[in-house]
């Protein structure tokens, strides 16, 4: 809880970042829901937000990650529809729409 509480000072940052991205996977996984939930609504809470991971391999990682965490599927789901041209412009992004259509 420590860590993640520790990421969540420049969240953004961290989420585009090599090593602090794969701490961010394991706090979510690891931490009560209420503090994943406000780690996850941070992270999608606008829209500049979401680009910035969009078009960052490591922010895309985590997108990956939380997409895959059944608690967060539907925010992950609600968040991305309306960036879906911009995921369709990337291998990542196209992966990252891919995932979800299998999530179904």
């Amino acid at each position: 809880r420590r860590v993640a509480e520790a990421l969540r000072a420049r969240l953004v940052r961290n989420a585009r970042h090599k090593h602090a991205s794969g701490l961010i996977e394991k706090a979510l996984r690891s931490v009560d829901v209420e503090l994943g939930n406000t780690i996850v609504d941070e992270l999608f809470s606008n829209f500049d937000t979401v680009q910035s991971l969009i078009r960052n391999q490591f922010g895309m990682y985590v997108l990956k990650d939380i997409t895959l965490l059944p608690q967060y599927t539907n925010k992950v789901r609600s968040s991305l529809e309306s960036l879906s041209a911009d995921l369709q412009g990337s291998k990542q992004g196209r992966k990252l729409l891919e995932l979800l259509a299998t999530l179904d």
